[in-house]
């Protein structure tokens, strides 16, 4: 193995170690979160995730079969992310 896929290899490897280990602390308490700022019960927190968890893999099932430009996709849905955060963060402005 070269040094340079070596080091490259320890990037990904440390970049990866770090977010698990924030996602590993963050996803515990969001159900909590979610109960306490918007006062929902466990029943609709579970649909939520629920509901997450079937786009996710359809998403991911979905991305497999594509043949387009891996790279416009991702930015397509990084940018309709940033505006569903925006319109998310009006909401939460205007009901307050």
């Amino acid at each position: 193995m070269k040094k340079s896929s070596l080091l490259y290899i320890l990037r990904v490897i440390t970049s990866n170690s770090i977010t698990g280990a924030g996602t590993g602390l963050a996803i515990p308490l969001l159900p909590l979160w979610f109960k306490l700022y918007y006062h929902v019960n466990e029943e609709e927190i579970g649909l939520a995730f629920t509901f997450s968890y079937i786009m996710t893999s359809l998403s991911s099932f979905l991305t497999g079969r594509n043949k387009g430009d891996a790279l416009f996709l991702a930015s397509f849905t990084r940018a309709f992310n940033g505006l569903f955060l925006i319109v998310q963060q009006l909401w939460d402005f205007n009901v307050t």
